[in-house]
């Protein structure tokens, strides 16, 4: 009852994850006059759902949306049994030895794999995943921005947010759930 402001930050994914109930209880025991800011990548039933039934006088900021790449980014594919996938993966990353860039896997447990597999072969890995407390994730992300780390092994929901400057690669070992 002594709730001024409730941020709401990457709802899209809250409510993906069912935490629908849980932000509607918080909201009916806070007061009337209360502040939401809600911040998502996209606007959803559910998201309409919040500002429709909990918010009031709501202001909507939009960015637009940029291409996904520019002509000076190469895109490839091949597709692969996954049994092939560590074997071609570590073959390219030799092929590319200013390698710095980030490797997404679709589960947390195949990031850890990958990880652990990479390094295993020498590789300076970090890994990024849900399981992760926020110290432990800052840490990989202070030590990749320092290059201690050359490849950061990542599930798409823990390396959301993150801007990192000169990736050489971005490879997804997995397929995305979400194409953007």
């Amino acid at each position: 009852d002594q709730l001024q402001t409730l941020v709401l930050d990457e709802a899209d994914i809250m409510l993906d994850m069912g935490f629908k109930e849980e932000v509607d209880e918080i909201i009916s025991f806070a007061r009337k006059d209360r502040e939401i800011w809600l911040f998502s990548a996209t606007v959803k039933a559910g998201i309409r759902s919040i500002m429709q039934n909990h918010m009031r006088d709501t202001v909507s900021v939009s960015v637009s949306k940029q291409k996904v790449s520019t002509s000076a980014v190469k895109q490839y594919y091949c597709v692969l049994p996954m049994r092939a996938r560590l074997a071609a993966l570590c073959r390219f990353m030799e092929s590319a030895p200013e390698f710095y860039g980030f490797i997404f896997c679709q589960t947390k447990l195949l990031t850890g794999e990958v990880a652990d597999a990479l390094r295993k072969r020498g590789y300076q890995v970090g890994c990024l995943h849900g399981d992760m407390s926020q110290d432990q994730r800052n840490a990989v992300v202070k030590k990749f921005k320092a290059r201690e780390y050359s490849v950061v092994v990542a599930t798409d929901v823990a390396a959301r947010g993150l801007d990192i400057q000169d990736l050489t690669h971005v490879i997804n070992y997995s397929l995305p759930e979400d194409h953007e």
